[in-house]
């Protein structure tokens, strides 16, 4: 027999006291946060832009290795 807790996909069941205090708790993480909503926009575009980057080098490294053959 295989215990629930083994599941990751498995649903939760919670009372409306537990779902408060989660609710709480991320409401407190989020006030946390050390970055302005400009600063996280910028940062997500950076990633963006990172991983554009990554993608261009690994489409001209296929390129090279297919023509330069």
């Amino acid at each position: 027999m295989v215990t629930p807790a083994q599941f990751t996909d498995a649903i939760t069941i919670i009372s409306p006291k537990e779902a408060k205090r989660a609710a709480k708790m991320a409401e407190k993480a989020a006030k946390k946060s050390p970055l302005t909503p400009r600063q996280k926009q910028v940062a997500l575009v950076g990633a963006y832009g990172c991983f554009a980057l990554c993608a261009v080098a690994v489409l001209i490294g296929i390129v090279i290795l297919v023509v330069g053959h």
